[in-house]
């Protein structure tokens, strides 16, 4: 849908055509109080989705504590070793690997995660900051 600047003169019965395109989102010419709720509902979801990266957090944090605890516990001796020694039963041995990836694995989604929260947080401030800058002008 385009806008002719004839239109906006009659429609917002102002001389300045920059009146009425306020009004519009340029990009779905929609009224400014649903993009004022459009605009909300993607601050609620980018707010929901630093909890979400938090959380991700917290849990991939939690899977590597329990792994690297489980791991020291109960298979603290298990290690690959030469041929002159006995080697250890294969299923400890694949058990201990399978743990020793799980921490890897987890700490790396929980950098991922951390790196994207904090992201996020600091975007959010330097946003928030920027809009407060702008108002008390």
């Amino acid at each position: 849908m385009e806008i002719t600047s004839a239109q906006l003169m009659t429609d917002c019965g102002s001389r300045d055509p920059c009146d009425k395109a306020r009004q519009f989102c340029i990009m779905d010419s929609v009224p400014s109080a649903t993009y004022k709720l459009w605009s909300k509902l993607r601050e609620r979801d980018r707010i929901t989705s630093i909890y979400r990266a938090i959380k991700l957090l917290f849990l991939s944090l939690a899977t590597f504590a329990a792994a690297f605890v489980i791991r020291r516990t109960f298979f603290w001796d298990v290690m690959p070793v030469s041929w002159d020694q006995e080697p250890p039963p294969t299923s400890a041995l694949e058990t201990a690997f399978l743990l020793l990836s799980i921490e890897n694995i987890a700490a790396v989604v929980a950098a991922i995660a951390l790196v994207f929260s904090a992201a996020s947080c600091i975007y959010r401030w330097r946003r928030s900051h920027r809009e407060h800058i702008a108002n008390s002008k």
